[in-house]
Formats: C-alpha cells, sequence, structure tokens
C-alpha cells in the first residue's frame, strides 16, 4: 500500500490542483474519445491508445485517493510512541531512546536536505507532530524536524523540511523496525 507515494501528486503553486485535475480530466476525455473512435472505426492502436490513456488517469486519480484516505498528517503521539529503530528504503536509520538521545545516518535519498547525515544527537517533542533533532555539540546546523504520521494506521517518520505539506515529496519515510 505505500507504494502508492510513488503516484501522488502535491503543489505548493496557486490551483496547482485545480490544473493537475484540470488535465486529468482533459486527458481522460481524449483517451475516451480515442477508445471510442478506435472502435467505431476497428483501429486498434486508437483503441488501445484511448484505453491506455483513460487507464493511466483513473489509476493515478484512484493511487491519489486512495493515498489520502489512508494519510493521517495529524496523528496524536506520545513520546513513547517514537522511542526505537526506524529505518527508510535507502539505508537510512534512526535510533531514538527513552533518554532523548538519538543516533542517525541520512542514506542518499536526503543528501542536500540534511546536514550532518550521521551522527548522535538529543530530539525532544515540538509542538503536536514534530521531533526537534539537534545534532551533538560538532555540528554547525540544526536539522530540519521530524514530522509524525501515520499511514494505514502505522506511525512514520519524515523529515519536514518544507514549509507547506503540500511540499511535501509523500515519501512515507521511516518505519518503525519490528522488535525481536
Amino acid at each position: 500500500m505505500d507504494k502508492l507515494e510513488y503516484l501522488q501528486f502535491s503543489t505548493e503553486m496557486p490551483f496547482g490542483y485545480l490544473a493537475f485535475f484540470g488535465v486529468a480530466v482533459l486527458a481522460l476525455i481524449v483517451g475516451l474519445i480515442l477508445f471510442g473512435l478506435g472502435l467505431r472505426l476497428r483501429r486498434w492502436i486508437l483503441v488501445i491508445s484511448g484505453g491506455g490513456i483513460a487507464a493511466l488517469v483513473v489509476t493515478v486519480i484512484g493511487a491519489n485517493i486512495v493515498f489520502s484516505r489512508h494519510l493521517d498528517l495529524n496523528p496524536t503521539f506520545s513520546e513513547q510512541n517514537v522511542v526505537g529503530q526506524w529505518d527508510d528504503d535507502d539505508s537510512s536509520h534512526l535510533e531514538i531512546n527513552a533518554d532523548h538521545s538519538l543516533r542517525f545516518h541520512f542514506g542518499s535519498r536526503y543528501a542536500g536536505r540534511v546536514s550532518p547525515v550521521a551522527g548522535d544527537g538529543i530530539w525532544k517533542r515540538s509542538g503536536d507532530f514534530d521531533i526537534a533533532v539537534v545534532p551533538s555539540h560538532r555540528a554547525r546546523s540544526q536539522m530540519p524536524p521530524l514530522r509524525v504520521i501515520a499511514f494505514n494506521g502505522q506511525t512514520h517518520l519524515i523529515l519536514e523540511d518544507f514549509t507547506d505539506t503540500d511540499g511535501w515529496d509523500h515519501h512515507l519515510g521511516f518505519h518503525r523496525v519490528a522488535s525481536h
């Protein structure tokens, strides 16, 4: 289910969603016209092209709807909910400890988004949905906060390096590693 993140559309552009859905509806209409015309003229290339365009549009719009129904950007959580081991798919790891210490390693997906990319530090809850991360004293800059989200009932941690949630890339970030 979390693979739906790759089909998500987001934009911080004013009226961007209106433009996206307008183009999607237009593409759907063109696809259906090509499909119908191909059936009528018995031109299978038009049937296949039109059907493919329509299927692609329906898939992308459907994936956006399904993803948004399973996403909770504002879940309630306690500090104990974030303690543990967390992994991302690109060899990124977080170890968040109950004593508010942490170890982190950010892989290639986070290149240019965080500094430093590996080390240790401290964490604290910041506001309703954020975790502030302060790298050890050797670091020159503070990292963007981690945001707690839930997808399909499972807690995830994402890097909140955007100012508006419409700027989020829909990557579900870190998921809890099952304890042995």
